[in-house]
């Protein structure tokens, strides 16, 4: 699910500091294979559509796990 408190805080930064969209890259904060899945697909990516930014995956975690 989005926080409106997330969406706020990405836009602060991008209004504040007149950062371009295309430049904006969301990741998750995950430290598992499974927790990057279920926050990937419920909140990054529908954020990063919604605000018209970029989604960017942890592959090192996706591929191996936290170490």
């Amino acid at each position: 699910m989005i926080s409106l408190g997330d969406v706020n805080e990405v836009l602060w930064f991008i209004n504040k500091f007149s950062i371009p969209r295309d430049r904006v890259y969301l990741m998750s904060q995950c430290t598992t294979r499974e927790e990057c899945i279920a926050k990937d697909e419920g909140v990054t990516k529908p954020m990063a559509v919604k605000l018209g930014v970029n989604y960017t995956p942890r592959l090192h975690i996706l591929m191996g796990g936290f170490k």
